[in-house]
Formats: C-alpha cells, sequence, structure tokens
C-alpha cells in the first residue's frame, strides 16, 4: 500500500515533469479472482466487483484497481465517483500526485489510494519503457476489461 505520506517518486526526471495526463478510463468489473491478475486481496467471495484505473501519458499506462464495497454495489455511479479525476487531466506526473494528495480529506482513502497508485504505475512505465512494454499484455487486459465490465467511464484530452 502506498502511503500518503511517502515522497513522490524521481520527480527530478525531465520526462515525468513534462509528461501530461492524456486520458483516464475507469472500469467496474465484476469477475472471479482466479480469473483477474491485477487484483491481490483474497479476502472477499469467489466474485469480486472492482473498480480499475488506467491513467495514460505519454503512449504509457499505468494501473491500479480496488474492491468496490458490498454496500456500493446496487447504486455505485461510476460517472459521479470517477468525476474528481477530470482535474488530473492535463498535468504532470508529479502535479497529478500533489493534487491527489492535497485532496485526499475530500475524496477519502480508496479513491487516493487508487488515483496514487494508478500514476506511480505511469510514472514507472515512462521512466522505464521497455521493461514495462516486456511484462505487460495490455491489450489483452483492456480486452478482458470490456468483456467484464458492468460499466466503463473514460476522458481525454482533445
Amino acid at each position: 500500500m502506498i502511503l500518503l505520506s511517502d515522497p513522490l517518486l524521481h520527480v527530478s526526471n525531465d520526462r515525468l515533469r513534462k509528461s501530461k495526463i492524456s486520458c483516464m478510463e475507469i472500469f467496474r468489473c465484476n469477475c472471479s479472482r482466479d480469473r483477474f491478475t491485477l487484483a491481490s486481496d483474497t479476502t472477499a467471495s469467489s466474485e469480486y466487483n472492482y473498480i480499475i484505473v488506467c491513467i495514460s501519458s505519454g503512449g504509457m499506462l499505468g494501473w491500479s484497481e480496488c474492491l468496490l464495497p458490498d454496500w456500493s454495489q446496487a447504486s455505485f455511479d461510476i460517472v459521479r465517483w470517477a468525476s474528481v479525476f477530470l482535474k488530473l487531466k492535463g498535468l504532470s506526473i508529479p502535479e497529478s500526485i500533489g493534487y491527489v494528495r492535497s485532496h485526499h480529506d475530500t475524496w477519502g482513502q480508496e479513491k487516493s489510494a487508487i488515483a496514487e497508485a494508478a500514476l506511480i504505475a505511469l510514472e514507472g512505465s515512462l521512466e522505464h519503457p521497455l521493461e514495462w512494454q516486456r511484462a505487460s499484455n495490455h491489450e489483452e487486459t483492456r480486452s478482458f476489461l470490456f468483456h467484464h465490465a458492468q460499466s466503463y467511464y473514460s476522458f481525454s484530452l482533445k
């Protein structure tokens, strides 16, 4: 888990300062634990309801996910839930992480943590693109997510 008190990673890197958030995709999926490889929580039932966030910048992606609380599944509105992320559009990675951290109290722990984790994953992919491309099958992941998505929300820079 990422702590909000952790320092920003490698913010002196010029590419990170210049790379702006260009797109964000949010998926709400229902799938079993053995079919979904991003998840790390094993405490829920055999069927899981996930929120998956994918943030893009400079042709690279950063992924993160969290379990959707049982109490919110019936009334979950993905557009309303994700609307706070619109403010990240066009910001650099360090600016975005700072923005997420400064809004922790209003966003709440889960939303702040999923956004920051995706931003840190994006930062890693921008710093080490060859390793990121070798270790990931993003088209297969996106295909799987679209197949299992109960709802989807996306925004991008025009």
